[in-house]
């Protein structure tokens, strides 16, 4: 299918559709005339046809200016207001995405992960012990028998906390877990975080865990190259871990996106859709690649992965 064009002088055009997607590994010159070797400021609709890409739009400078920042997730307090949560610069921000403006800043605390559960929200951080945010106050929980480790990303399963360690010696192979409430004659706290509740993933065999991720059943865990799932029924000491797959895991913690009813990991140059314990890849590596554009220099991330709409991006 072809459409035409007519400019001012009356020179026709002829565009046609680009069904064939990108190409940027074969030869230019071998391209078929279906296939894009680049696409700059264009996407590529359903049917192929060229369409201008959405604009991208500032909402908000970094909480200190030309400081590095992150997005660790979302906290919505007692009132209904959700924040993102960003570490800048020793503190932690919380961003209101209402207003877009930074309401709140935890200061000398630079969180390297959050999770939320009953009404507060959790942090850890690398450097020291974690706490949490009620609201209005930070609770540090590095006192008392059963402090919280040093670590990131932290993520809430089956009413407990799970985090990646960062404690010398356990070189990103490490998995902590807290206690989970209860009430009676022998009550425990989410807040302690028991010397022997942990968990090791194959560690010291060259790869580290790059993201942790919770789901209702189970928590999966990619690696560099690998992706594990853990579950358990009451105790996570006597929890099962398995190998899905020694092959596919995630370059970072940027690299797994939610997806409808599955999820989307971009590993090693290939993205896949992750569903039902199986990853199947959706570019094909003999079209199309995916670069790194700058000099490795000035790139602190390799690769990230977001879904925007339909669109993985």
């Amino acid at each position: 299918m072809t459409s035409s064009v007519t400019g001012s002088r009356s020179e026709r055009l002829t565009v046609k559709t680009f069904s064939g997607g990108l190409n940027n590994v074969s030869d230019i010159s071998t391209l078929d005339d279906e296939e894009l070797h680049r696409l700059i400021n264009f996407e590529l609709d359903t049917n192929g046809s060229l369409v201008s890409r959405p604009p991208i739009t500032r909402l908000s400078n970094p909480p200190v200016t030309d400081e590095k920042m992150d997005i660790l997730g979302f906290y919505t307090d007692p009132n209904q207001i959700s924040y993102a949560v960003i570490p800048c610069d020793g503190d932690t921000y919380l961003y209101n995405l209402d207003t877009n403006t930074y309401t709140t800043a935890i200061a000398s605390f630079e969180a390297t992960g959050c999770a939320q559960w009953g009404g507060r929200l959790y942090l850890c951080a690398a450097t020291q012990s974690g706490g949490y945010w009620d609201g209005s106050t930070f609770t540090s929980l590095s006192t008392g028998p059963n402090p919280m480790p040093r670590g990131e990303q932290i993520v809430l399963y089956k009413s407990r906390l799970f985090m990646i360690s960062l404690e010398p010696g356990q070189e990103r192979g490490r998995i902590h877990f807290s206690n989970i409430t209860t009430i009676g004659p022998a009550p425990t706290s989410i807040n302690d975080w028991e010397p022997d509740n942990f968990f090791d993933v194959s560690k010291g065999d060259g790869q580290f865990i790059t993201k942790l991720l919770g789901a209702s059943n189970e928590l999966f865990i990619f690696r560099t190259k690998s992706t594990y799932y853990f579950k358990y029924q009451i105790r996570p000491l006597d929890g099962q871990l398995d190998l899905l797959d020694n092959t596919v895991g995630a370059d970072n913690k940027y690299s797994v996106a939610e997806y409808e009813f599955s999820y989307l990991v971009l590993n090693n140059g290939r993205l896949y859709r992750f569903v039902s314990y199986q990853f199947y890849p959706l570019n094909d590596t003999s079209k199309l690649t995916f670069e790194i554009t700058k000099a490795l220099s000035s790139v602190s991330i390799r690769s990230a992965l977001t879904v925007f709409g339909r669109r993985a991006i």
